[in-house]
């Protein structure tokens, strides 16, 4: 897929302009997805792909979602709900750390 490869060409844009290659990243992106959605249908058996290609056509799409909305999702532009303050993450930083085992635990279990 060519819209693939030149995604992963234009990398090196982000050093020139962080603007540019976002812009061209989300062109490139749409050509992509457009590609794979409008050819779905013809990746089956019967067309001579193998019987994992279609499934593996849609998680690539699902995976390439996930990569979009990250930064979206913790920038808080999509959910409100899921930023949390700092506080918040050093309370549950906290908790994290008390059910940690202390060095010696190990030994005191053993004796």
């Amino acid at each position: 897929s060519l819209p693939l490869v030149m995604q992963h060409l234009f990398v090196l844009l982000k050093y020139w302009s962080l603007v540019a290659y976002g812009l061209c990243e989300l062109a490139i992106e749409v050509m992509w997805q457009w590609e794979i959605i409008a050819n779905l249908a013809d990746v089956t058996v019967e067309g001579g792909y193998d019987v994992t290609a279609r499934g593996l056509c849609l998680l690539m799409l699902v995976a390439h979602w996930c990569y979009w909305l990250a930064p979206l999702i913790s920038a808080g532009v999509c959910c409100d709900s899921f930023s949390a303050t700092k506080a918040e993450h050093a309370e549950v930083a906290e908790d994290a750390a008390s059910c940690l085992p202390t060095p010696h635990a190990e030994e005191d279990r053993i004796l």
